[in-house]
C-alpha cells in the first residue's frame, strides 16, 4: 500500500516540478518581474522530493521512484506522439 502511495506522490510532486521549470519558459518575456517566484517555486518543490527521500522508508521511497521515472516517461512520449500527430494530420492535407 506504502508503494502504491509512494508512487502517487512521487507523480504529483514530479508533474509540480516540471510544471515549476516550464514557469521559466512561460515568463521569459518577463523573467525579471517573477526570477524570484519561479526560483522559489522550483527550489521548494525540489525541497519536498527530497524531503520525502529522506524521511520516509524504503517501500515508500522505491514507489515514489517509480511513479517519477513513469511520468517522466509518460510526459516525454506524450509530447512525441502529439510531434507525430502533427506531422501525420499535416501530411494528410
Amino acid at each position: 500500500m506504502f508503494e502504491f502511495i509512494g508512487f502517487i506522490v512521487g507523480i504529483q510532486l514530479t508533474m509540480m516540478l516540471l510544471a515549476a521549470l516550464y514557469g521559466i519558459l512561460d515568463l521569459w518575456y518577463r523573467i525579471q518581474d517573477f526570477w524570484f517566484a519561479v526560483i522559489g517555486r522550483i527550489l521548494l518543490i525540489s525541497g519536498a522530493i527530497v524531503l520525502v527521500y529522506s524521511a520516509t522508508g524504503e517501500g515508500f521511497q522505491s514507489g515514489f521512484f517509480v511513479g517519477q521515472v513513469f511520468f517522466v516517461i509518460f510526459h516525454i512520449a506524450i509530447f512525441w506522439l502529439g510531434r507525430l500527430q502533427i506531422a501525420y494530420m499535416r501530411r494528410q492535407r
